[in-house]
This record gives C-alpha cells, structure tokens and sequence, in this order.
C-alpha cells in the first residue's frame, strides 16, 4: 500500500514508505479539453480499504524529472528502473503492533498499512471528507505520533485546487531520552491531469497530479543544534488515479537547511500491481533473485533468476533509453532456477534496459555495454 508518509527523521525507507511523501492536494473541476475531462478523487474512490495490497517499486532517479502540469498532458515513465521493492497490505488497527501506542495518543485511527518488507506500519483516520496519517509505528523504541495529525487528502480532489495545513508531533528514536517534537506545514496544488505511463506498458489514462511543497523544522533538536535551525524543504510529484487506492508514481526531493544543509536525498517509486485479496503482497523470487553479470558488459551477459512457480511464459528482451526493443533475449517457459547467456557483441555501446516479463509481473534493469 503506497499510503506512507515520509519525513526527514524516518530511517531510510523503502519505496512503500515513500510513495504518498508529505502530503498531496486538493481540486477544482476543469473544462474538457481534447474530449476528455478531468478525474475526481473521492472518499469512496481512494481511501485504503482492508485487505487492500500493492507491490511497488524504488528506482534509479537518473535523469528523472517530473515534467510539465497542465490539462490532458502525458507523462512518460515507461523506462523507469526498478532497484528494490517493497509491499503493503491494509489491515486493522487493532492487529497491529503498534496499534495500542497510536490509538493512545490519536484515538480518531481508523485504519493501518503494514509494510512486511520493511517492518513498519502507518496509521490513518479516513472519513467522507479527508484522510490523514496520525503516525507509524516500527518498535516500541521507534514511532512517531501525531497530536496534529497531517491531513493528506481533502475530498473531493481535482484539478487546480489548492490546500494549505499545518501539523504537529513527537519521534521516538532508539537511544534517547526523551521524544523529538517537530512542526511542518504543507502547501499543495493538483496541477497537472491526463495520461500516465508506467513500466511494463502500463497505461493509466485518467489520472491527477499533486504538486507538494513541505517545510518541516525541528523544535526538539534533533541534530543537535541547540534550537530550531534546522529545517526541511520536502518537494513532491504524485500521481493518482480513481479507485487505485494508492499512489501510482512518485517524485520526491528532500533538502536539508540550517545545520540541516547538506541533507539532500531524490527518491522515486512507483506501483506496479494491485493485488487481489486472494493473493499475498510478497516479493516474488524473480524480482527479488534478477542479477545480471558483469556490469558493464564487454562481450556476454550472464542472466540469473529465480522462476519459483510463476511456471509461466518468460519474456526476457533488451530495450534502449527511448524504450524501443532492440533485441529479444528470451521467450521461453520458465520453472525453477534459471541461468542465460547472451552475446552482446553485435549491439552497439551504450547504456540498454533488461526487461523481464512474466505473468503480471514486469522486472527492469540497467546495464551499459561496452
């Protein structure tokens, strides 16, 4: 589940934890344009429901950037690469580790997201007209609360609108004494509307675009500055469509000031399936097992996976930069531990992406040839 909220003071989370960074946005109704209008998030159209579960993906930021707003716009990330992967699935509060320490101090939770990749979980309140994160919970050591709970959505959602909050709240880290206090405030804007295009020719053609600027500052010294100088810019790009109840791609860039200067991190992730609740949100052994050697190639790739029992047809093919396929590597039925090898030595020099597609799953990594 990509509902996640993350902050500078968070350990170094997965892709789960980073997808609905901060905070998101807000509407307003466009006029058509080109035939088509633009979407509405509802309530009823994208809080997590139970049992809800996703995969989805942290890739290499190279050269990513989130592109123009606008009406009707198309945004291409078909050549995103995938380097880790984390899951989430929502469940009850009261299944939850966790759940006792934040329905204590926030007692409007309704709902939580377990990360089982990650061991962290995230807690919410949801109603008819917004949904916000009231904290996350990785230990009894390590939580985060929120007396002002971060209002992430504010219903309906559509373009153009605007949405502007403030929040408040305590971190418990291993080691200290006593909680790290912080207040942030979020400003956010639906900027953009149109057609979004992900790995693996996945198309989403009705989809909304947030535009989010936070500035988290540290009133609990938490680096140690003796007051609180520093602070957090935290910009963020999300997209999202009806009833996918979670982030479909995001953009995020966090940079540190005051004594915080130097702190600059890019992070961006991405969905790549919806589970049904008759599946289970686990890593599935090809994602997790893909290595390619050497890298870079000189003259032979070596190809290892692990098939475990998608016991599917296997697509394994070479793609350059603008996503064109240059070279089909494999097509053949897999089962079990696989090892290929291919000569690279009539393809020219440069930087290519392995795509590896099996059942609904689709694997991407960068090699360069030399």
């Amino acid at each position: 589940m990509a509902l996640f909220l993350q902050l500078f003071f968070l350990p170094k989370l997965t892709s789960m934890h980073k997808k609905l960074l901060p905070f998101l946005f807000l509407s307003g109704i466009s006029a058509a344009a080109f035939g088509q209008v633009a979407p509405t998030l509802t309530a009823a159209t994208f809080n997590p429901m139970l049992n809800d579960a996703y995969i989805s993906h942290v890739c290499d930021t190279t050269g990513v950037v989130p592109g123009a707003g606008g009406a009707n716009v198309t945004w291409n990330f078909g050549s995103l690469v995938s380097t880790q992967v984390d899951t989430g699935r929502c469940v009850t509060v009261a299944s939850t580790p966790g759940g006792a320490y934040i329905g204590a101090v926030s007692p409007t939770t309704t709902t939580a997201v377990e990360t089982p990749t990650s061991g962290t979980t995230f807690y919410y309140y949801e109603s008819a007209t917004k949904l916000s994160m009231t904290g996350y919970y990785q230990s009894t050591t390590q939580f985060t609360y929120y007396t002002d709970p971060v209002d992430l959505l504010q219903y309906p959602v559509t373009y153009n609108k605007t949405y502007f909050d403030t929040y408040s709240g305590a971190i418990f880290l291993p080691g200290l004494s006593a909680p790290i206090k912080g207040t942030g405030t979020i400003y956010d804007t639906c900027d953009g509307w149109g057609t979004l295009k992900l790995p693996g020719s996945i198309t989403y053609t009705n989809t909304i675009r947030i535009h989010s600027a936070q500035k988290y500052i540290d009133t609990g010294n938490l680096l140690g500055s003796g007051g609180p100088a520093d602070s957090f810019m935290i910009e963020t790009y999300t997209w999202y469509t009806p009833n996918y109840h979670s982030a479909l791609l995001t953009i995020n860039t966090t940079t540190g000031m005051g004594l915080a200067t130097g702190i600059n991190y890019k992070v961006v992730s991405y969905d790549s399936m919806k589970l049904s609740d008759a599946k289970v949100p686990v890593v599935s052994s090809i994602e997790s097992s893909l290595t390619l050697f050497p890298n870079p190639v000189q003259n032979e790739l070596n190809i290892n996976f692990n098939a475990g029992v998608i016991g599917a047809q296997v697509r394994i093919s070479l793609v350059d930069m603008l996503g064109r396929e240059v070279a089909v590597i494999a097509d053949q039925y897999a089962d079990r531990v696989q090892h290929i090898t291919y000569n690279t030595s009539a393809i020219s020099k440069g930087l290519y992406l392995v795509r590896l597609q099996a059942a609904d799953e689709t694997v991407t990594r960068r090699i360069e040839i030399e």
